[in-house]
């Protein structure tokens, strides 16, 4: 219950993804190990820090880094760090391959912590929040909407990954294992075809 109301005090407002703001689904993500929280609290037991990795399955190998909230009314220098350094214990010890997190364009000091903590910039989702969440109005003129960096953090070291890819899309997938640092090849898929054997699709879509 503390979650959920350090969530609202921290923001003042419905941020995140709304499961953190109802007890009853904080206690049962807990208890069916779809997050893993880490909580700061002061010395009376209030809470005053939350960072969390959450799974969208339990089996999932990848996680985001997410629903971290700080209560200002409290200054404890070192929190931050030590919550993730805990939370990325947490990771190693469940196997992950990596962790993901996601930071608004316009607060760069969010993106300055993730740099800091070995994450790299992957991707850009333009215009990603609702039209009617934004961080502030100047002279009267709406902001527009939010728009994020998704930055992702490799646990260990993988061995080559191939990729199939289209010709068109390769330049740019390039790139962006190149600055991940990530070992990579592309698959002949004109002279050889997609790989044999069962496969998955995993799909996405945003009602927003």
């Amino acid at each position: 219950e503390g979650i959920s109301r350090l969530a609202l005090r921290a923001h003042g407002a419905v941020f995140f993804q709304e499961a953190i703001y109802y007890p009853a689904r904080v206690r049962e993500m807990l208890e069916l190990g779809e997050m893993v929280s880490v909580v700061a609290e002061t010395a009376d037991g209030e809470l005053m820090a939350h960072c969390a990795l959450v799974a969208d399955t339990p089996e999932a190998r990848v996680r985001e880094l997410t629903y971290a909230f700080l209560d200002t009314r409290f200054k404890s220098p070192g929190v931050n760090e030590d919550i993730s350094a805990l939370l990325r214990e947490s990771a190693q010890r469940l196997g992950l391959r990596a962790m993901n997190a996601l930071a608004v364009t316009n607060h760069i000091h969010s993106q300055r912590n993730l740099l800091q903590r070995g994450f790299k910039e992957s991707a850009l989702l333009l215009a990603a929040g609702p039209a009617s969440r934004s961080w502030r109005e100047k002279d009267g003129h709406d902001p527009g909407r939010i728009s994020n960096l998704i930055f992702v953090n490799y646990l260990h070291e993988d061995d080559e990954m191939i990729l199939h890819v289209p010709d068109g899309h390769r330049p740019m997938v390039r790139r962006i294992f190149q600055h991940l640092e990530r070992k990579h090849r592309f698959s002949d898929v004109s002279g050889r075809g997609l790989p044999e054997g069962p496969t998955s699709i995993h799909s996405e879509s945003d009602f927003k």
